[in-house]
């Protein structure tokens, strides 16, 4: 085919898809007579009662179509499996026990009253990041070191960020005074349990006191005001 004949076919194919399928067949005979031996374009369209069509694109469109509808239909099927699922409530609420049952167990030593952040008024305290230190059982002395590192680091000291390295602390063989006092010597802006794995402090197998760090009823006692 020649470049003519192959830009007239390439016209046709795309006003037969633009126009449901069927292309006027007085409009294709026009058109094929209108450039040199045409007569090969329109060999390639088949004809009937609608007009005339070109069957390989037919058959493309039609599986274009079928993969729609089949797509359509799987999307269909996963939205009433979901709804189905959800719908069965004691299936639903069995499994939202079990996670909130997990929930509170893993959060039973770190919850802390929303009044004990408020005044008698009610009204917000601003956090006391010293003193949360102190209350954990770091020296005084320590604790503004170490305020003096974040602050060089541009650290906030923000209620969430000291329940963060609280939990931290509690998962070492440390007291927080150790561990704080790492965090000093290796310039630390804040704490992790395995930055003390290259620490000297990690041989030294100091225990926590269970009197400050795992007592539930003490840690409760701690308020991060």
């Amino acid at each position: 085919m020649t470049n003519e004949q192959i830009g007239l076919y390439i016209r046709m194919l795309c006003a037969q898809h633009q126009h449901g399928g069927r292309i006027d067949t007085n409009v294709l005979r026009t058109q094929c007579e209108s450039i040199t031996n045409g007569n090969v374009v329109f060999q390639k369209f088949k004809h009937d009662e609608r007009g005339s069509y070109n069957e390989r694109l037919e058959i493309e469109a039609q599986k274009r179509r079928d993969k729609s509808l089949k797509a359509a239909e799987s999307v269909k099927s996963r939205w009433n499996k979901t709804k189905k699922t959800t719908s069965n409530n004691s299936e639903y609420e069995r499994n939202t026990n079990v996670i909130r049952s997990e929930n509170e167990n893993e959060n039973e030593n770190e919850n802390i009253n929303d009044n004990e952040n408020k005044d008698k008024n009610g009204v917000e305290t601003k956090f006391d990041a010293k003193d949360a230190l102190l209350k954990m059982g770091v020296d005084s002395n320590l604790a503004d070191e170490w305020l003096k590192v974040r602050k060089n680091k541009h650290l906030t000291n923000t209620r969430t960020a000291f329940l963060k390295i609280w939990r931290e602390i509690k998962k070492t063989d440390l007291t927080a005074n150790d561990c704080i006092k790492a965090a000093i010597e290796n310039s630390w802006g804040g704490f992790q349990a395995d930055w003390l794995t290259n620490s000297k402090f990690a041989k030294k197998g100091h225990k926590n006191d269970e009197s400050s760090l795992t007592n539930p009823e003490v840690y409760k006692n701690i308020k991060f005001t």
